[in-house]
């Protein structure tokens, strides 16, 4: 009997984040084999994440500016970014740096930055 709680123990999958579970790559009946890992993936909904791709002349004028203290960067170390979405006027979202990888691509001449920002449910129940 031990044998078979054990077995049940192992089936579980938990997320080491809250959110939003995508679409199954796998549904009740599959066969799970260590050639097919992925089972779904989980978005997180608050905070959320935005990626976009800075070219290598508007890099060099953000990081001009911060050594001229043209551009603060917080107590954490993070730098601000805005983020507006379709429909709306200039960019009400407020967030921070957290990511910027460590490689430019040789096709765009770009590097990809990653912005988190807070992203609460409004007082109808739905979020952005």
């Amino acid at each position: 009997m031990e044998v078979y709680k054990l077995n049940l123990r192992f089936c579980q999958v938990n997320s080491p984040i809250d959110g939003q579970v995508s679409r199954y790559y796998l549904t009740l009946g599959n066969l799970v084999t260590r050639t097919r890992p992925l089972l779904t993936t989980v978005v997180s909904l608050d905070p959320t994440y935005a990626y976009f791709d800075v070219d290598e002349p508007t890099l060099l004028k953000v990081e001009k500016n911060i050594n001229e203290g043209k551009i603060e960067q917080s107590k954490n170390g993070t730098l601000p970014v805005q983020m507006g979405l379709q429909g709306e006027d200039g960019f009400p979202h407020r967030g921070e740096i957290n990511f910027v990888n460590n490689q430019v691509s040789p096709t765009t001449g770009s590097i990809t930055f990653r912005g988190v920002f807070l992203n609460p449910k409004s007082p109808k129940g739905t979020r952005f």
